[in-house]
């Protein structure tokens, strides 16, 4: 079965939002969760300008509280930024059963009179009905006009998992999006694919996670797109603990141990970086001492191009150029030295796509599945170097052969070259 996927996008802003597009498949399908991003109207306009083409669903979660959280002004919000979404296009738009009829009748109409597919929702945050209550719940979405009914529910019992996913059998011939969250609902998003729900709802990196329990893109590929690297103590020194985190967010899974958490040292800004990219780094504090140190962990992630000064950290010059090849679009690194160049010239012998900008800025086309072409290099005797090179194997469609390397096996064994 071919997997269509439609990846959530929330808490990021308008230019990945935008980026992103250039990692998505064909029959990917993007949701804008409206309220979980800090757009306006004015880029709502810009982003369906700028994305033509592609399937997209825009939605704003709303869920009736009882203490009246969600204002007149949240709903006013709502109602307007999913109205702007469909003028300006969007494939499909995500209309709540809950909203009060007034706000829902008047989406549904425009959806309709804009060729709009219609998706009616109803979300549980709390726990989940009886097959029979939502039963009722489908069939008052499909009166309504639904193209696509969601219902969406947590699971706290394997049960209650069970009573989600029987609408698939209640309701065969309709386009249904119905699965649970929860602590015994996070396999029925793939069971929901199994019986008929049109694509897998994921998110672009675990940091970014719509609901609970929901997957990454990664999590439904590991096998096409996921190696774990492995993990290794780098015994305080940000320099070794870069290249092992780059590692995991360009190829897999990486745990790093015994970093300072705050430190400063000059390399530890790769987690910055990293962040702004879009990649994923999460970390685990060990003891309560004053120096503390901590694990992390990097999930390969979808990353974009970006910009870096070099002065601030001059040592990160070669697990950002890594980075930089396997993130989409261009990456510039400014104010690159004399003796930066070698990494340069090292990296550009097994295929890396790097060119001088000026005198003193590299420009690195990238892409999320790029792949060096192997081949016989030099490390030139310095051992940042060596270590960003035998890292690079693991994004090398051949062997690459290192000269010069013997300091770094010695001083650093894990990194054999």
């Amino acid at each position: 079965m071919n997997k269509i996927f439609c990846h959530s996008l929330t808490e990021v802003d308008l230019n990945y939002c935008i980026s992103y597009r250039h990692f998505l498949k064909q029959n990917d399908v993007v949701e804008l969760r409206l309220d979980s991003l800090d757009f306006g109207e004015e880029d709502i306009k810009k982003y369906y300008l700028e994305t033509k083409g592609l399937t997209t669903i825009a939605s704003y979660k709303y869920i009736p509280i009882e203490d009246d959280s969600l204002t007149d002004d949240d709903l006013s919000e709502a109602t307007h930024l999913l109205s702007t979404a469909i003028m300006c296009g969007t494939t499909m738009v995500d209309v709540s059963i809950d909203y009060p009829p007034k706000e829902r009748d008047w989406l549904i109409h425009l959806a309709m009179n804009y060729h709009c597919k219609l998706i009616i929702s109803y979300h549980n945050d709390y726990g989940s009905q009886s097959v029979s209550e939502l039963k009722t719940i489908v069939e008052d979405a499909l009166a309504l006009g639904a193209d696509y009914v969601k219902i969406i529910t947590t699971a706290r019992h394997p049960a209650q998992t069970k009573n989600v996913l029987s609408l698939y059998d209640l309701f065969p011939d309709k386009n249904l999006i119905a699965f649970a969250t929860g602590t015994s609902g996070s396999l029925s998003r793939i069971e929901a694919v199994e019986k008929g729900c049109p694509f897998y709802y994921v998110a672009p990196r675990q940091s970014r996670l719509s609901t609970d329990g929901q997957p990454t893109f990664f999590d439904i590929l590991d096998k096409d797109f996921k190696k774990n690297v492995g993990s290794a103590s780098a015994a305080g020194n940000w320099n070794i603990g870069a290249i092992w985190v780059v590692m995991g967010i360009t190829v897999g899974e990486s745990l790093i141990k015994d970093l300072p958490l705050d430190s400063d040292q000059a390399s530890c800004a790769i987690l910055d970086v990293i962040d702004k990219a879009g990649g994923d780094v999460g970390y685990y504090v060990l003891g309560d001492s004053d120096d503390e140190m901590a694990d992390f962990s990097a999930q390969r992630s979808v990353t974009f191009g970006f910009e870096f000064d070099l002065r601030s950290a001059p040592e990160l010059i070669g697990p950002l150029i890594l980075l930089g090849l396997r993130s989409e679009g261009t990456t510039r690194l400014l104010h690159v030295d004399k003796n930066q160049m070698m990494y340069v010239k090292a990296f550009q012998k097994v295929g890396a796509n790097l060119k001088m900008e000026g005198e003193d800025c590299i420009l690195i086309n990238g892409g999320f599945n790029f792949y060096l072409k192997g081949g016989k290099t030099s490390c030139y005797g310095n051992k940042l170097l060596a270590m960003s090179l035998s890292a690079a194997r693991l994004i090398s469609s051949s062997q690459i052969y290192i000269e010069g390397f013997r300091s770094v096996e010695r001083d650093w064994p894990l990194f054999k070259c």
